[in-house]
């Protein structure tokens, strides 16, 4: 017990441990092994490819780690440049996009490639293995680690997207204290146009009414669709017959 709660405390670290900068904020990544504390600026770069870790500032008042966000530290994601690993020199603006992965629900910060022959900006999420939910516009996206973890999850114990949804939003906020801002893509009521729309959010339903999860099927159908065939029909032995009916939604 007493070494579990040492983990829940900053110890002797007095400085960053990259930089060795002292008399400033300590954060802490709860993703990665150990209980290394960093400064706000090696922690962004450390995390420049890994901004779906969690991490927590020390707090010398309360004597505690208050959950925050790498994109509230500054960290942002720089989608495909034709040039491997360069930076692009014609960026977009700032763009929130909420991200579903197997840790929980992320809000980061992209910028888009705007050069010439860019790709469009599902593709440019697409490309970091991120599945956009919108072609035009997007909010939300899910990783590819949710989708496999999610088909494996449904394969396994037949669970809905609904009941998937809801396990990741109690490890995004389990005590329903932090409001959770959740970005989606929705159509305009008066016109063909997509809109952004902006809304904090304290518990699961608001949550998963914001994000607007696609239905069972349409997620089983989009995976069933990158299967190979060798995989397909060793599903399908295992399945109920009407899978085996069941054609595309969008048929």
């Amino acid at each position: 017990m007493n070494a579990l709660l040492n983990l829940e405390d900053i110890g002797d670290a007095l400085s960053c441990c990259r930089c060795n900068q002292s008399q400033c904020p300590l954060f802490r990544c709860n993703t990665c092994l150990g209980t290394v504390s960093y400064c706000q600026g090696c922690i962004v770069k450390m995390h420049q490819e890994m901004p779906l870790h969690r991490v927590s500032l020390w707090d010398p008042t309360a004597g505690c780690f208050q959950s925050t966000s790498l994109a509230e530290l500054g960290l942002v994601l720089n989608l495909s440049h034709n040039a491997l690993y360069s930076v692009c020199p014609n960026p977009s603006s700032l763009h929130g996009i909420t991200v579903i992965h197997t840790n929980g629900i992320h809000n980061i910060s992209v910028q888009f490639c705007n050069c010439p022959q860019s790709q469009s900006a599902d593709l440019q999420l697409f490309n970091e293995k991120l599945f956009s939910a919108s072609t035009r516009l997007p909010q939300t996206a899910f990783s590819f680690a949710v989708l496999e973890q999610f088909r494996y999850y449904h394969l396994e114990s037949k669970g809905s997207a609904y009941v998937f949804m809801n396990t990741l939003c109690r490890l995004t906020d389990d005590t329903g204290c932090i409001r959770v801002e959740v970005l989606s893509s929705c159509s305009d009521p008066h016109g063909d146009t997509e809109v952004a729309h902006k809304g904090p959010s304290s518990r699961v339903s608001s949550r998963l009414q914001a994000v607007e999860l696609p239905s069972d099927q349409e997620v089983l159908w989009s995976i069933w669709q990158c299967l190979p065939i060798s995989a397909t029909h060793r599903c399908m032995s295992r399945m109920s017959p009407p899978w085996k009916e069941y054609s595309s939604p969008m048929a």
